[in-house]
C-alpha cells in the first residue's frame, strides 16, 4: 500500500510524505477512528433527516461496534483475551443470522430491523457466542455459557443508556430465560453475586479461559463443565458470606486449583500483622494451588493488603495483575491476582519466554523487528513450533518469513537448535485462512494429502480426514507433534482416515 500511495504521487515528495503519517495515524489508531466514525454517523442522522434511510445502517453497525469494541477493551483490563476479537457487522437480507471468526474480527452478519434496540441486542449475543472465551467456551456447560453471554452482554447495554437496548434485553432476553429455565435461574444469580465482589470477569472467566489453556486439544467432558460449574459456585459462597461466617477458601480440582485469601479480620492484623496471611501464602504454593487471588475491601484492609504484595512479590508467587476498583456503595476494593511459581502455566510462560529470548538472538530479522512471532508453542526436550510473519504486510522480498528465520543452508535454524539442545524446531508462515494454518502446523503432512477439513467454530475443533494415511507422513501418531499444533494454532486437531 505504501508503494502504491508513493508511486501515484511520485511528482510531489511533499505530498506523499503526508499521504503516509496520515496512513500510518490509521493503521495505529484504528480503535479510535471506528470511535469518531460512529459519532460522524449519528451527527449525521441526527441533522439530516432527508437520507436518514441511506445512512441508517451505516449508523446503527458503526455504533453498536464502538460501543461493543469499547466494553470488549475495559472487559480484556480485567481478564485477559477473554474477548480477544473485535466485533464486525455486516447486514444481510437473509433472517437467519450468522457469526464466526475471519481475519481476526469476528463477524456477524444479520438482517437490519427497523427497532434499533433489537438490532443491538441481537447483533451483540451473536457476537458474543463466537466471540467470548473462544478457546475455552466449550469447557462451559450450555446453561452456565449462556449465563456468562447474557451477563456481559448486560454490561454493554447498561453502557448504552442513550438508547432501549437495556430494557429490551430484559424484556425480550433475560426475563423469559429466567423465568422459563431454573437453572439458567440460578446461574444467573449465581454470576451476580459473583460480580458484586467483582469476582466474575476477573476471577471466574479468567479460570475458564486457562483451563481452555490447560486443555486445549482435548475434547470438553462432562467431569471438565461439572468441576467449572462447581467453582462459581466456590466463589459465590465466598461472595456471599458473612462478616464472622467461615467458608471454604480453597478449590482442589482436577485442572482447576484455586486458593482465595480474605484479608478481612482485624483481630488478626491488630494482633499479629500480615505475618499470618504471607505464611498462608506460602502454605498454599507448597500445597500445589496454581492460583491465588487476595481479596480484601476497606481502606484498612487494602492498605495491609498493598504491603503483602510488596512481601511476596517475586518471591513466593508472580503477581499478574492488581486491580482496585468500588463494590457495595462504593466501599474500595482490592483484588491481587497472583499465580504460584511452580504452576503449569508459569512454566509454560518461562519455557516460551526462553524460547523467544533464544530465537531473537540467532535470527537477525526478529531481533531488528523486522519480523513479528505471532505465535509460539513448545514442549521442553520435545520440540516447538513458531508462527512468524513480517512486521510490515507490504515488505518486497523475495522469500517468506519463515524462510528467513531459518537463514541461508539453515544457519539461523541450526545454532538455534544447538542452544536448545538438539530440540526440533519448525517455523511456519502466519495466514489468516485457519485451515492453511492448520495444515502448515502439521507439517510434514502436505495439502495434497488432504482430502478435506472441517473446522467446527462453535467447539473450536478440527477435523482432517487423510486421503492415505499408509503413505501420508506419519505426524498425527506422534501426539508430541500433534499437541504442538494444537497448541501453536488454538484448534483442537482430529486426524481421520479417509473411507
Amino acid at each position: 500500500m505504501t508503494e502504491v500511495i508513493i508511486n501515484l504521487f511520485i511528482g510531489s515528495s511533499t505530498t506523499a510524505v503526508i499521504l503516509l503519517i496520515i496512513f500510518k495515524y490509521i493503521l495505529d489508531h484504528q480503535r479510535k477512528i471506528e470511535h469518531w466514525t460512529a459519532i460522524f454517523y449519528q451527527k449525521l442522522y441526527d441533522t439530516i433527516p432527508i437520507i436518514r434511510s441511506k445512512v441508517d445502517s451505516y449508523t446503527v453497525a458503526s455504533s453498536i461496534q464502538d460501543s461493543v469494541n469499547g466494553i470488549f477493551e475495559n472487559l480484556n483490563r480485567q481478564a485477559p483475551d477473554v474477548l480477544p476479537h473485535p466485533l464486525k457487522i455486516e447486514w444481510v437480507k437473509s433472517e437467519s443470522p450468522e457469526s464466526f471468526i475471519k481475519n481476526g474480527k469476528a463477524v456477524v452478519r444479520l438482517k437490519h430491523y427497523v427497532n434499533q434496540d433489537r438490532n443491538i441486542v441481537d447483533a451483540t449475543l451473536l457476537y458474543l457466542n463466537v466471540g467470548l472465551l473462544p478457546r475455552a467456551k466449550s469447557y462451559l456447560d450450555r446453561t452456565l455459557r449462556k449465563s456468562c453471554e447474557s451477563k456481559v452482554a448486560m454490561q454493554v447495554f447498561a453502557a448504552r443508556r442513550d438508547t432501549g437496548a437495556h430494557a429490551y434485553f430484559i424484556e425480550n432476553e433475560l426475563d423469559p430465560a429466567i423465568n422459563g429455565d431454573a437453572k439458567f435461574k440460578q446461574d444467573w444469580q449465581m454470576l451476580e453475586n459473583l460480580d458484586s465482589v467483582g469476582f466474575f470477569t476477573r476471577v471466574f472467566l479468567t479460570e475458564v479461559k486457562q483451563t481452555g489453556e490447560k486443555l486445549l486439544g482435548t475434547m470438553p467432558t462432562p467431569a471438565i463443565q461439572q468441576e467449572l460449574r462447581n467453582f462459581g459456585e466456590f466463589l459465590q459462597t465466598i461472595a456471599n458470606k458473612g462478616e464472622k461466617e467461615e467458608v471454604p477458601l480453597t478449590f482442589n480440582g482436577v485442572k482447576v486449583k484455586v486458593t482465595v485469601v480474605l484479608v478481612a479480620k482485624k483481630q488478626t492484623i491488630e494482633s499479629y500483622g500480615i505475618v499470618p496471611y504471607i505464611r498462608r501464602i506460602s502454605r498454599r504454593v507448597r500445597e500445589g494451588y496454581e492460583s491465588i487471588y487476595i481479596s480484601g475491601w476497606g481502606e484498612e484492609f487494602v492498605k495491609r493488603i498493598i504491603e503483602i504484595k510488596n512481601d511476596i512479590e517475586g518471591k513466593i508467587v508472580t503477581i499478574l495483575r492488581r486491580y482496585d476498583y468500588p463494590i457495595r456503595e462504593q466501599v474500595k476494593a482490592i483484588l491481587l491476582v497472583c499465580q504460584s511459581n511452580l504452576s503449569y502455566l508459569a512454566q509454560q510462560r518461562k519455557l516460551q519466554d526462553e524460547l523467544r529470548d533464544i530465537i531473537t538472538a540467532h535470527v537477525p530479522e526478529i531481533k531488528n523487528n523486522e519480523i513479528e512471532i505471532v505465535r509460539l508453542a513448545r514442549i521442553k526436550g520435545i520440540g516447538s513450533r513458531v508462527i512468524v510473519k513480517w512486521s510490515d504486510k507490504d515488505v518486497n522480498v523475495s522469500f517468506i518469513a519463515s524462510q528467513a528465520c531459518m537463514g541461508r543452508d539453515a544457519v539461523h535454524l541450526k545454532k538455534t537448535r544447538q542452544e536448545l539442545f538438539g530440540e526440533r524446531l519448525y517455523f511456519h508462515e502466519w495466514t489468516e485462512d485457519p485451515k492453511e494454518l492448520i495444515i502448515r502446523c502439521l507439517y510434514p503432512l502436505k495439502k495434497s494429502d488432504v482430502a478435506s477439513i472441517d473446522l467446527n467454530h462453535e467447539k473450536n475443533t478440527a477435523i482432517i480426514t487423510i486421503r492415505d494415511i499408509e503413505e501420508s507422513p506419519l505426524l498425527w501418531r506422534n501426539q508430541y507433534n500433534l499437541t504442538l499444533a494444537e497448541k501453536v494454532t488454538g484448534w483442537s486437531i482430529e486426524i481421520r482416515e479417509m473411507t
